[in-house]
């Protein structure tokens, strides 16, 4: 008689568990606010999961350096007093409003956010001309 394997059995029972406290939270969560949070280096990968989050605003988080993977991110990801940014947009066919990027160095932008970035993307390169008196390097991520 064929049985279950200990590693059927284990994989079967993680699947059946319900989902986290941390999940149902990032569940809900619409708008995230970091500000003053220095020794911060990345954007819990977590967040990705959050299919409520329309608005990200990060202040002060000089230490993190790639902002990316918000696919469900719809309306607003602004960004201020950070340092030597990298910005990574991908899947977020409805974000509307990027601004208050007057660190960013680099923008990369996946194919499919070419035409919908060009709603932010000229004031974005304003800024860095106005800030730098250089254009912005953007970049085609495929």
């Amino acid at each position: 008689m064929e049985g279950i394997d200990d590693g059927d059995a284990a994989m079967a029972k993680e699947e059946a568990l319900p989902p986290t406290p941390v999940m149902q939270i990032l569940s809900r969560l619409k708008r995230l606010e970091l500000s003053g949070c220095p020794k911060l280096r990345a954007l819990p990968q977590q967040l990705a999961q959050a299919n409520n989050l329309k608005e990200i605003e990060l202040r002060w988080v000089s230490s993190v350096k790639v902002v990316e993977n918000f696919p469900l991110l719809s309306e607003m990801l602004m960004i201020a007093a950070c340092q030597a940014l990298e910005l990574r947009v991908q899947d977020c066919p409805n974000l509307r409003c990027v601004e208050e990027l007057g660190t960013l160095e680099q923008l990369w932008l996946y194919e499919d956010m070419l035409d919908i970035s060009t709603l932010w993307v000229p004031g974005l390169q304003q800024q860095c001309r106005q800030r730098h008196g250089e254009d912005l390097d953007v970049y085609n991520w495929t």
